[in-house]
């Protein structure tokens, strides 16, 4: 498979960057893997930055000392599954520990997306997202853990409604606010093909247009050395839309060829 990414992250109206990122790569013996990944840190004070920065060197030193050391000896999915759920949890427990020793609530979202062996798999608490822009439709491939995202699959809210809820940044499950994690979202999640993968923390999907997003990002349409100006303009609308947040995203073009 052939990869090319460009990523972005922009402070917005903030006091300091709360948000993480991860781009890792592996090649050997013909085979190649691409992981990246979104950290949105929650907490007062300090509390956010620390909690996405450490979840994200966490998930960084797996990648290198964990996947990598196994990828070329196996190709049983199952295996990568069971390491990245371990993997979410270990990361949910050492943040609580951390948070509960310092005596401050905090957390992170986190979505990674890991490009192995033609599969793809996905680690996600939260309401960072992935996308799958391919055949001309962009195609959210998380579920928000968030109180808007459960009112409307009750069919208590709307779509239009959760956009604009006062209560649309209410989270029911982050990385190391609880001792437990309930129901992450992990495992494989299908066969990679050519697309563009674009994972984005909150503050930048809120007022992402999905017209330009298949305008600028279709993999059929989109150049290499074009994809990040396509994720600043992204922030830049929903900053002219009045878009506070830190903004952080990745694009990862994939040709999908063994």
């Amino acid at each position: 498979m052939g990869y090319h990414f460009a990523y972005h992250t922009d402070i917005g109206m903030r006091e300091s960057n709360q948000d993480s990122l991860v781009i890792k790569s592996y090649s050997k013996n013909g085979k190649k893997a691409f992981l990246a990944a979104v950290c949105d840190g929650l907490g007062g004070l300090s509390r956010g930055e620390v909690n996405s920065r450490k979840a994200a060197q966490i998930l960084s030193n797996w990648f290198e000392g964990v996947f990598v050391p196994v990828a070329d000896g196996t190709d049983q999915p199952e295996y990568i599954e069971e390491q990245m759920e371990m993997l979410l949890r270990t990361i949910n427990r050492s943040l609580f520990n951390d948070n509960r020793a310092a005596g401050s609530p905090g957390g992170t979202t986190m979505s990674a997306l890991l490009l192995w062996n033609g599969e793809r798999f996905i680690a996600h608490i939260g309401d960072s997202r992935i996308y799958e822009i391919r055949n001309g439709e962009v195609r959210q491939l998380t579920r928000d853990h968030s109180y808007v995202a459960r009112e409307v699959e009750l069919g208590h809210m709307t779509e239009a409604e959760a956009k604009v809820s006062k209560k649309r940044n209410v989270l029911l499950q982050c990385l190391g606010a609880k001792p437990f994690l309930d129901e992450p979202q992990v495992g494989e999640d299908g066969e990679e093909a050519p697309a563009v993968y674009l994972l984005g923390t909150d503050g930048f999907w809120h007022y992402m247009e999905q017209d330009y997003v298949l305008e600028c990002l279709s993999p059929e349409k989109v150049r290499p050395e074009e994809m990040k100006q396509c994720l600043v303009n992204i922030v830049k609308t929903g900053r002219d839309k009045g878009e506070k947040d830190n903004a952080t995203a990745v694009a990862v073009l994939t040709d999908g060829k063994q």
